[in-house]
């Protein structure tokens, strides 16, 4: 990608920040446009693709298939489920029509899924069926508050499983479990963990984090931790009152409605017991901000290898802009991703912003200091090194 192509300029990073929403800001990623409403630059939008296919990737390896659900969603099925008065104002509406027809702006997909489930026809022999989401969701959160944490529009993954029995139905909410702690938090290389919702079967896996937006009781004796509605004086497992309260963010989350939903919607197995439903959501828009809040330094955001939306951000001079233009046309060409500043600014402007995006690897092309060379910074450690053009492709294939 063309770095002025991006669309939203950096801005200065005050020391100590610890913020990931201005972090984000100042590197050009993101810009508020409305109150809860925050709009993603190319940067922002390379990431959130990423993520999103590789994310794809893991659900299929664990035997979910991809659905594509419309934005909106009948308001009698927000009805017919009992949810309409539940969610209340948080419900964002919409008439479409003639008629003047109600719908629901998809604030998440059970009745859709369910009422797709109904309209297919699965059988026993099917369960239990595995499928997910992955897009835009809307509600009225009266309070936007912390950025990408508490917005009225975000990205999320949903994830739904329709079993036979509750017993089926524990046993997939145990395997979307694992799914969480073994694929997604090692994968994203953040401290992460899993607390019960309390008086529930469910789970919340939540991260420290300084916007203060939630708390998470943590139990000094087990180790255990919960997420709860009320300030918990005890530990449900070991009865110690050693409890502390921890500031932290939820990132996912695995619930079941049981047979509720499926009771009240009419999905029911031949024998007209009702099916179960589990689901996970992973809130794709909150990780982003997450991940920079503990993967940052004074400087700006230090993107894991694994997870940067560009690999290689490329910087030059007028002088070396012949080099740098074809070592981005061989990248490119190789399925390397690169994002290449050839902006008519200083080197200063062009480093400062390099360590602002926070790309993994750094090549300079044109620099006083290796005339002839281009030179590779390593983001993560600030180690550099020089060599030669011809060298380069055997030089990136030893960076890790």
């Amino acid at each position: 990608m063309l770095y002025d192509q991006s669309l939203f300029p950096t801005s200065r990073l005050l020391s100590g920040t610890t913020d990931g929403f201005a972090i984000l800001r100042a590197g050009g990623y993101v810009r508020s446009v409305g109150q809860g409403l925050i709009a993603l630059s190319s940067l922002g939008t390379a990431f959130l693709q990423r993520f999103a296919t590789q994310l794809r990737d893991q659900f299929e390896r664990f035997g979910f298939s991809e659905i594509a659900l419309p934005l909106l969603q009948r308001s009698e099925l927000w009805e017919e489920s009992g949810r309409y008065a539940k969610y209340g104002p948080v419900l964002a509406e919409t008439t479409l029509g003639e008629d003047a027809r109600r719908f629901v702006i998809n604030p998440t997909q059970e009745e859709a899924v369910l009422d797709l489930f109904r309209t297919l026809g699965t059988n026993h022999q099917q369960l239990p069926f595995r499928c997910f989401q992955i897009g835009e969701r809307v509600r009225n959160e009266p309070r936007p508050a912390h950025g990408l944490i508490r917005s009225r529009s975000f990205s999320l993954a949903d994830a739904y499983v329709l079993s036979e029995n509750e017993a089926s139905n524990r046993e997939e909410m145990r395997r979307m479990e694992t799914f969480v702690l073994q694929q997604l938090i090692r994968w994203l290389d953040i401290p992460a963990r899993q607390a019960r919702i309390y008086g529930t079967e469910g789970s919340s896996f939540w991260v420290p984090s300084s916007t203060k937006q939630g708390s998470v009781s943590v139990c000094q004796s087990c180790g255990e931790s919960f997420r709860s509605k009320v300030r918990l004086t005890a530990c449900p497992v070991c009865s110690s009152n050693t409890i502390d309260e921890v500031e932290g963010v939820e990132m996912s989350d695995v619930t079941t409605s049981g047979s509720i939903l499926t009771t009240a919607l009419g999905v029911f197995g031949p024998d007209q017991s009702p099916r179960h439903l589990a689901v996970m959501g992973i809130g794709l828009s909150r990780i982003l901000q997450l991940l920079v809040e503990h993967h940052h330094d004074d400087r700006g955001i230090v993107w894991p290898v694994q997870l940067a939306p560009f690999r290689y951000h490329l910087v030059t001079t007028e002088i070396g802009y012949d080099l740098a233009s074809a070592t981005y046309d061989h990248l490119q060409c190789s399925g390397s991703r690169a994002l290449f500043d050839a902006r008519r600014c200083s080197i200063g402007r062009a480093l400062i912003d390099a360590d602002l995006v926070g790309l993994p690897y750094r090549l300079l092309f044109g620099g006083k200091a290796h005339p002839g060379k281009i030179e590779v910074s390593v983001r993560k450690t600030g180690d550099r090194f020089a060599v030669e053009p011809v060298e380069l492709d055997s030089a990136l294939q030893s960076l890790p």
